[in-house]
């Protein structure tokens, strides 16, 4: 005899009122007739708490009332309230996935006479469609809705699964005045939950189908309307929407949808501050990217004391490394073009978008994090190669960084300090005393020296430049007791400058920092030779950043290029070139990228009156 499978309470509970709702003969309209019993006092009062409850709920709430819900059918199966009643536990099961017993429960109501509760079941098998990934059938459903449905609450769901069902049929269009009327729809109670949710939905429309529907939305603002409802939530929206163009345009540096913005005229984008980082957005990026021959782009930042610093030693290193100014007059050698970032937000933009538009196919910027971080969206959005000097979090555009990052940099100043076996080490720098710290007073030292002496520090790791490394050294030296300076990569450059006297150690990388009696390339050489010191960090990486873009400059075509299609190619393909390209560099024993998005790079400590 077959053994008979036992079902668990809450599946025969749902099988029994299902069953119960497909009882009965066939009616004239061809559905299963619903019996028309008159709701009782006990049954009407029962369904107003689960009404309040349910509209009163959170949707993620709504699971606690699955009890009401099953008292209610079990007690009131032929109430003609158990039709929504059924639609709610239908709701409860998409919520959970369940989307097979939920289409049981909908299709049950919606075979009924027609009315209220039918147009809400159909709000339901919209829901149910949204969650097996099918939106615009979802729309077909919702689209007769428009208009016709009363309650309340009912409304509010209708609203927003017509605003879901657009949004995955990618009708940004339709989603938006989909928007408006849930906005415009929704009761006085319910205004702000809807507000809330519609500014998560608008970060959901990609910018440019946004700025199309913004448009469209804006001037239906001007014709006439007799639907003062819509009106008003026309006038809540279009602000919230003008704001997130504009949030996109400035994070993104987007000049072509700045401009866009500009030219709509409308006040939402010219007003104060964010109106003026519109247009200096627009204005970077006015000028489309060119490539005229052989031609490299520097960036020299000049808004702070320590950018300007560096900006100079690289443009010394890019200018050894391509020959100038000897170079300057062969047509086949690659040529320099630069350009200033003032400071100011989009400076960096700016600049680097100029030296595009002046045909520069690989660009070289970023002398500190802030504006390798600008630099490296800007490769981003416009896919042009860019040479970091400094870290910047991964853009995913066609960047490439030189530099080192300052965590290595700790670590391996630290290991050096261990090596020596400095107990007690203080840091001057970014993590310790600033380097630029002032005195006290008229005549007293710069860093706490005296502190130091007291507290027997033994030794001092620098992360800062020369001139701080070289204080830190005085200074030390007048309290009567010298300490172990530990020079970090910026620093490194005063390794053979400093007194003899001077215990100290420096991170060395490839062949930086340049010590005397110690092989070097022969192009550095020649620049001690000639200057009579030592390159500094940012001169070695400018240097290098050069010789690498000189490398995959070589077979660029001489002539002129405006044609945005091929400069995009030539682009690409400089970008490519640079993951290849090789060079005898200064600051590491590899000679290239070898593909890799950051130059791979040994470091290691050189101690003084040691050989290495």
């Amino acid at each position: 005899m077959p053994r008979r499978r036992l079902l668990p309470a809450r599946e025969f509970f749902i099988l029994a009122v299902l069953a119960a709702t497909a009882c009965g003969g066939s009616s004239t309209g061809g559905h299963a007739p619903e019996a028309s019993v008159a709701g009782s006092p006990a049954a009407q009062q029962q369904f107003r708490e689960i009404h309040r409850l349910w509209t009163a709920s959170r949707p993620d709430d709504r699971g606690r009332l699955e009890p009401q819900l099953r008292s209610f059918l079990e007690q009131h199966p032929g109430d003609r309230r158990a039709r929504v009643v059924r639609i709610y536990w239908a709701w409860l099961l998409v919520q959970r996935g369940r989307v097979h017993e939920a289409r049981a429960l909908v299709r049950q109501v919606r075979s009924g006479h027609s009315g209220t509760a039918r147009d809400f079941a159909a709000v339901a098998e919209a829901a149910i469609l949204l969650r097996e990934g099918k939106p615009d059938q979802a729309l077909s459903v919702l689209s007769p809705l428009e208009g016709k449905i009363i309650d309340p609450d009912e409304r509010f769901l209708f609203g927003e699964q017509r605003v879901t069902a657009a949004l995955g049929a990618r009708r940004p269009a339709s989603a938006l005045r989909a928007m408006r009327d849930w906005l415009a729809e929704t009761a006085p109670e319910e205004r702000d939950a809807v507000r809330g949710r519609l500014l998560e939905l608008i970060r959901q429309v990609a910018a440019e189908p946004l700025f199309r529907s913004f448009v469209e939305l804006a001037a239906e603002k001007d014709a006439a309307s007799a639907n003062p409802d819509r009106e008003r939530a026309r006038d809540f929206m279009l602000p919230l929407i003008a704001e997130r163009l504009t949030d996109v345009a400035i994070e993104r540096s987007d000049g072509e949808l700045a401009r866009k913005l500009l030219d709509t005229g409308l006040p939402w984008f010219r007003k104060g501050k964010r109106g003026q980082e519109l247009a200096l957005i627009a204005a970077s990026g006015s000028v489309l990217p060119r490539v005229i021959g052989r031609s490299l782009g520097l960036v020299l930042s000049v808004g702070t004391a320590d950018q300007r610093r560096r900006s100079a030693q690289v443009a010394a290193g890019v200018a050894r490394a391509l020959g100038l100014p000897a170079s300057a007059a062969d047509r086949k050698a690659v040529q320099l073009l630069t350009a200033e970032d003032d400071g100011s937000a989009h400076g960096v933009a700016h600049a680097l978008a100029e030296l595009a538009g002046e045909g520069a196919a690989i660009l070289i910027a970023g002398v500190d994090a802030t504006t390798a971080a600008a630099a490296a969206k800007y490769s981003a959005n416009t896919g042009i190669p860019v040479l970091l000097l400094s870290h910047a979090p991964a853009s995913g555009g066609a960047e490439r960084i030189v530099a080192e990052t300052a965590e290595r940099e700790a670590e391996a100043l630290g290991s050096g300090a261990s090596a020596l076996t400095l107990a007690r080490p203080a840091l001057v720098g970014p993590a310790g005393v600033s380097c630029d710290v002032e005195p006290s007073a008229a005549g007293q030292p710069r860093f706490p020296v005296q502190t130091w002496k007291r507290d027997r520090i033994d030794g001092v790791l620098v992360v800062g430049n020369a001139a701080c490394a070289r204080d830190v050294a005085r200074e030390s030296q007048e309290t009567g007791r010298r300490v172990t300076l530990g020079l970090g990569l910026e620093a490194g450059e005063v390794f053979d400058q400093l007194e003899p006297a001077q215990p100290r150690f420096a991170l060395a990388a490839g062949a930086f920092p340049h010590r005397k009696g110690t092989p070097a390339p022969a192009s550095q050489e020649r620049l001690v030779a000639q200057s009579g010191h030592a390159p500094s960090w940012f001169t070695t990486l400018g240097h290098d950043a050069a010789l690498l873009a000189k490398a995959a400059l070589a077979e660029l075509p001489l002539e002129r290029v405006d044609d945005a299609r091929v400069v995009a190619e030539l682009h690409q393909s400089a970008a490519e070139r640079l993951g290849r390209a090789e060079a005898e560099l200064w600051s590491s024993d590899q000679r290239g990228f070898a593909g890799q998005r950051v130059l791979p790079r040994a470091l290691h400590t050189v101690v003084w009156g040691k050989k290495p």
